[in-house]
């Protein structure tokens, strides 16, 4: 230890324990202590613990007073410091300050990393001829590269991580022992010498070769260049799981890929080699730069440029496109030598769980890759890229994954619990000593496949963060895998297990993101989830209050004519609606509707409404966007999720950006039927088909529904003389809704909260259903 400046009296010298809870492992928290201690004369130790750090200092008061402000105020730029519990102890005489091994569990709720990106000092090494890093497909530091996926127990130590299968050189361990280096205490570290090695196999499965030296992995490297030049598919093992790539301009390639896949049309993301190429391909404002360069590498949502040089099929139906940066050396060296964009898909069958591992690769994706670029770093488990968006100014999660999960996403007061989520889009929440901890994005549970890993990362999840839990929660659906999992957990256990309804869950968890003050107006609108009464809900208003929930308003009701059929084909919506109206009404739109279906559809429809059979009711926004997507022009069925919402999006976006002078809005009636007030939506349908038949565009139609629905929350708000308001749902993803939402809200003088860091859809549920649970839903 560096002498001090002043010869301080023994008497003069106090000690400090502090236990700071937090995400401070893993990315040169304990060399950043080490250093400031250093720095500021003082001695003592740093150690992790499950929960996070633990310091011990000893030093003049006023050093330690500026060591403990500089905790916070120069910490790692990936810090996240939740908690300081500071205990004041008598001087021990300490001689220095050092990294002492990790310390014994702790009753606190750990913080584990997610994934970062390979930050530049890193790229650096790896492009250097002259550095022995150089071609390294695996090379990090304390401020980059793999985190939850190798770890297999806390506190964070290789020797609980998935590398402790391979030792490291003299020359890393070295590094690892240097507080100056950059690789201090980095528990991946490895070299060419000692590290993972690359691994090439052909589309049946045999090893091509073996590396980790420049030479090997350019061989392998230009293997797979050369497959994607010639229009093939390459699997590539990345941070969290394996990916599929093929050519994005290569429009026979990308069919071959959805063919192989069994992928119906939902966009491709793709993956570019630089902010430069992005820019040839979508518009970037300043937000989203900085988020496709951050450590969480997600792929960003951005606004396509009409000229983007890609094949049609990698995002036909959408306005927008998918854009990562690469995140690993592997995918640095590998789009640096390809120079283009590359599609960027999950590895696996549609429907089925990510691959992680090299065996399941060969296994699973033998029929669809032409080649593989695996690797030996094992992946404990997988973890899928995440997808954002920004809105004005402000970053929404899309999907919450790599880079993202398993942060927690807030404070969550009451006893350790589990929440389980809902069918599609899951994700797991864990409460555990006051953070909710969200899972990262698990996928439908369609499948035997699918539901089993989701059973595996309650069991992964729940070790890792050393948590149990006296209670479950389900969403009240009694089919869903996940509740009947539930269900199946907490009689072994004997458990108490709670039923959350689904609409209530996603209100609460924007309301528990924001801090919403309640009593608040909740509103949420999705495609369809199981409703209190016997009907599918799906266009609720809730008066939230801190411990009721009632259901005040839903949109009127109406038939689905073979359930998850109409759900495919937004012309059975539009017949739907209609056929609940008076034969001559709206006949512009029956017109529509009578191209869109064979006549013998039409009659077959009309029957099953007529008959009750197959034919719920629903008070879906979702599928409302649906029909009125059909009427504006759009043909054929969905493609994929939300195909038609999108294209109506689309179609209000264009007016919404071209035309100053906006004319009034598509308003609603709103009655009220046995004390709940119902949106009715025939006024609406009857506008449109006036407005039609006028001579007006369907652009401009588009917008004046979205504005419509705008008005209509604000007027419910009133209604109930709530001025605070929180929406959640899969229909909130439309960020031209939101755009008009905070417009109307704000000139009402009312407040609008949305969800951000926790997605608004399926994705959120878990974390709603912690919130929720302790809520009364009262229905009339």
């Amino acid at each position: 230890m560096t002498p001090a400046p002043e010869n301080h009296p023994r008497q003069h010298i106090s000690r400090l324990r502090l236990n700071i809870t937090g995400a401070v492992q893993g990315l040169g928290f304990r060399p950043f202590v080490f250093r400031l201690a250093e720095e500021l004369h003082l001695a003592g130790w740093v150690r992790n613990t499950p929960a996070g750090v633990e310091i011990e200092i000893e030093g003049h008061p006023k050093q330690l007073s500026a060591f403990r402000t500089r905790l916070e105020t120069d910490a790692p730029p990936l810090a996240r410091l939740f908690t300081i519990e500071p205990c004041t102890l008598p001087p021990a005489g300490y001689a220095e300050f050092n990294i002492q091994e990790s310390g014994a569990h702790s009753a606190a709720v750990p913080v584990i990393l997610p994934e970062l990106a390979t930050c530049d000092q890193c790229v650096a090494d790896i492009f250097n001829p002259d550095n022995r890093r150089y071609y390294y497909p695996f090379t990090n530091c304390t401020h980059c590269g793999p985190r939850y996926t190798i770890i297999e127990d806390l506190p964070y130590d290789r020797e609980r991580t998935a590398m402790r299968i391979f030792s490291m050189c003299s020359t890393c361990r070295e590094e690892y022992g240097n507080p100056a280096d950059c690789r201090f205490h980095a528990q991946p570290n490895a070299c060419p010498d000692c590290g993972p090695s690359l691994l090439l196999y052909d589309a049946t499965g045999t090893l091509l070769r073996k590396g980790r030296k420049p030479g090997d992995i350019k061989a392998m490297l230009n293997r797979a260049v050369d497959t994607l030049r010639s229009g093939g598919i390459v699997s590539i093992l990345g941070l969290g799981g394996v990916q599929l790539l093929t050519d994005a301009a290569n429009e026979e390639a990308v069919r071959r890929l959805r063919s192989r896949k069994a992928r119906d049309a939902k966009p491709f993301a793709l993956m570019v080699p630089s902010v430069e190429t992005a820019r040839t391909l979508a518009r970037i404002s300043p937000d989203e730069e900085r988020i496709l360069r951050s450590p969480s590498a997600p792929i960003v949502l951005l606004t396509r440029r009409a000229s983007a040089p890609i094949a049609p099929s990698v995002a036909a139906c959408s306005p927008s496109l998918g854009i990562m940066l690469p995140h690993t050396p592997l995918h640095h060296l590998l789009l640096k030598k390809y120079g283009a964009p590359l599609v960027c898909t999950s590895g696996n069958l549609s429907g089925a769980p990510l691959c992680h591992t090299p065996e399941d690769a060969l296994r699973s994706l033998r029929r669809i890759a032409d080649l593989h670029l695996l690797h030996d770093r094992p992946i404990l488990r997988p973890v899928d890229d995440s997808v954002v968006r920004v809105f004005r100014g402000r970053e929404i999660v899309v999907r919450r994954a790599r880079g993202y999960a398993p942060l927690p996403v807030g404070p969550s007061q009451g006893p350790d619990t589990l929440a389980l989520g809902g069918e599609l889009k899951n994700t797991l929440c864990w409460r555990a000593h006051g953070l909710a901890v969200l899972s990262q994005h698990l996928g439908d549970l369609e499948t035997e496949a699918s539901t089993s890993t989701f059973r595996r990362e309650i069991d992964n999840l729940g070790r890792l963060l050393h948590a149990g839990y006296g209670r479950l929660i389900v969403d009240s659906h009694p089919d869903y895998a996940a509740s009947r999992y539930g269900r199946y957990l907490a009689l072994k256990k004997g458990l108490t297990v709670i039923s959350v309804q689904h609409h209530v869950a996603h209100v609460m968890a924007c309301i528990e993101e924001n801090h919403t003050p309640r009593p608040a107006l909740g509103t949420a609108w999705d495609g369809t989830g199981y409703g209190t009464d016997g009907t599918i809900w799906g266009g609720e208003f809730f008066d939230i209050g801190e411990t009721d929930c009632r259901r005040i308003a839903h949109l009127r009701l109406y038939p689905l004519p073979g359930g998850d059929a109409a759900a495919r084909e937004p012309a059975r919506c539009a017949l739907s609606l209609l056929h609940s109206l008076s034969a001559e009404a709206c006949p512009t739109l029956r017109k529509t509707v009578n191209r869109e279906l064979a006549a013998t559809v039409r009659d077959a429809v009309r029957s099953m409404m007529d008959k009750c059979f197959n034919s719920p009711l629903t008070s879906s926004m979702g599928r409302l966007f649906d029909a009125v997507s059909c009427y504006l022009g759009f043909h054929g069925p969905n493609l994929c999720e939300g195909h038609a919402a999108m294209q109506l999006e689309t179609l209000a976006r264009r007016y919404h950006e071209t035309e100053q002078n906006k004319p009034s809005p598509l308003s609603w009636e709103i009655r009220e039927e046995n004390g709940c007030l119902v949106c009715d939506w025939e006024p609406v349908l009857r506008l449109l088909d006036s407005e039609l038949k006028r001579g007006a565009s369907a652009e401009e139609l588009a917008w004046r529904f979205h504005d419509g629905l705008a008005e209509l929350i604000v007027r419910i708000a009133r209604s109930c003389r709530r001025t605070h308001i929180a929406v959640g749902g899969g229909c909130f993803l439309n960020t031209l809704l939101l755009d008009l939402l905070c417009d109307r809200t704000e000139q009402a003088g009312l407040t609008f909260d949305y969800p951000q860091r926790v997605p608004a859809h399926d994705g959120g549920l878990a974390y709603g259903q912690l919130a929720a649970a302790g809520l009364t839903l009262t229905t009339v």
